[in-house]
């Protein structure tokens, strides 16, 4: 738990850093972001949200 904590830590700082590519990264897929919520925190968890689907303990093998 605390690699996710650290990498959350990280990727809030850069996107905090860079907002545009924050913007950049929640502009992807169907549904757009709720702008009640801070752009930078939502791409960070999104960023370890997806460092834990690429986790080969995430996926589950027949």
């Amino acid at each position: 738990m605390t690699i996710l904590e650290r990498a959350h830590q990280r990727a809030l700082a850069d996107f905090r850093a860079d907002p545009e590519a924050a913007k950049a990264l929640l502009a992807v897929g169907t549904k757009p972001a709720d702008p009640k919520y801070d752009p930078a925190e939502l791409a960070a968890l999104a960023s370890v949200a997806g460092t834990i689907l690429c986790m080969d303990e995430t996926v589950t093998k027949p």
